[in-house]
């Protein structure tokens, strides 16, 4: 979407105005909090130019708003009616669904906590009640600290200190009486989205910095543009910014190697801070789980027991949406009796038992320790949950 928009202002050509119609389904699809305020400041611009290019305005709606605007509401189309067939009403999104029936934690500091809904699994109520309620608390309470503490975290994944060292060479390299009016039109204009979706961004209560990453091409275009600054720059008549132009790109391509060697080889222990890989370390053998039962012969039934101390962020169960269906099925450990039920349920399938908290995770055969009292019930469908928020907290999506 941002790279086709200079390219329609020169030539306005159909292919660049789709590219940039299917960048913004795209967002709306994903990330659509987020996509709206980083799409923000290029649709005002280009109204902008449209209004202000002086050529004709019939020709410049006809060859970019029309196509564009015809884009758009095939995508709206579309995305209402998956609203409409997942929850029965066009506008009642499956992500709001889910916050009316779990959440009780607003998704901004200026909301009020709406009443507790009843859970039946104690890790889903550690995981509505617990850190995400300490997150709102915090927010409200110091919310000067709470920004410092989400940009420190946007930091670290995006630019750490390797990235940080071109920005910061700008204060040696850019001459003196430089200002903002300096800064090329171009340049400022990526300045413009990145403070718009950044500002966006640190309004919700909680925030994961993959939330942000409609950015990630910003944030590189302005760094390529602070390694273009520092790249004539010399110290003592030696070429020192063309040794950190080049000495950035092969430390970073040492660091995604070594990150790719330590999940080969499973090494799970992150270090801190974070400046190279997620903040959040959880179900690394959840795939690998996956895929093997997926492998074998029958229908599986994998029951995740998890101690009292477990960070429920680290969730394991979710399964989709054709739960019978499903060649493999996950579900929360609910003590003897209800795992009996919910195996009589489910009585043509292996039963697993799986224990997330050792290392490696351990997988073993279930062993039912006691009869079913009680007929099959609704606990069920609470236990096998569909799509529940767990992980990084990612609950943006239309899953």
């Amino acid at each position: 979407m941002l790279g086709a928009f200079p390219r329609i202002k020169r030539h306005q050509r159909l292919l660049d105005v789709v590219l940039m119609g299917l960048g913004l389904a795209v967002l709306a699809n994903s990330r659509p909090y987020e996509g709206f305020f980083f799409a923000l400041p290029v649709g005002v611009a280009l109204l902008l130019w449209m209004s202000h290019s002086g050529g004709d305005l019939t020709q410049s709606l006809r060859r970019v708003g029309l196509p564009l605007g015809l884009i758009l509401a095939v995508t709206a189309a579309a995305m209402l009616y998956y609203f409409w067939r997942v929850t029965g009403n066009p506008f009642h999104t499956p992500f709001l669904v889910n916050l009316a029936t779990y959440d009780p934690v607003p998704y901004f500091p200026w909301e009020s906590v709406k009443p507790w809904p009843v859970y039946h699994h104690e890790v889903m109520r550690k995981f509505y009640t617990g850190w995400l309620l300490d997150y709102y608390q915090f927010s409200r309470s110091h919310p000067f600290i709470a920004v410092l503490l989400k940009s420190g975290v946007f930091w670290c994944f995006y630019l750490g200190p390797l990235f940080t060292l071109p920005i910061a060479m700008l204060g040696l390299v850019l001459p003196r009486g430089f200002s903002f009016r300096d800064i090329s039109r171009r340049t400022r204009f990526l300045l413009f989205v990145a403070c718009v979706t950044f500002f966006g961004i640190l309004l919700p209560v909680f925030t994961n910095p993959h939330y942000a990453a409609p950015m990630t091409c910003v944030i590189y275009a302005l760094l390529l543009s602070a390694l273009q600054r520092t790249r004539y720059w010399r110290w003592r008549g030696k070429p020192t910014g063309l040794a950190l132009t080049r000495g950035v790109p092969t430390v970073a391509v040492l660091l995604l190697l070594i990150c790719a060697a330590r999940s080969f080889l499973q090494i799970h222990d992150n270090p801190a801070p974070q400046t190279w890989c997620s903040p959040y370390e959880q179900g690394w053998d959840r795939p690998s789980i996956q895929a093997r039962m997926e492998n074998l012969s029958g229908r599986h039934l994998l029951l995740v027991r998890y101690s009292p101390s477990y960070d429920p962020r680290g969730n394991w169960v979710a399964n989709g949406a054709d739960i019978d269906g499903s060649k493999v099925v996950w579900a929360n450990d609910m003590g003897p009796q209800q795992n009996q039920e919910l195996i009589e349920y489910f009585k043509d399938r292996k039963v697993w038992l799986v224990e997330p908290e050792v290392i490696p995770t351990k997988i073993s055969d279930y062993v039912a320790r006691a009869p079913a009292k009680s007929p099959v019930c609704s606990r069920i469908a609470m236990a096998v949950t569909v799509g529940m928020a767990g992980g990084d907290g990612d609950e943006g999506s239309h899953e």
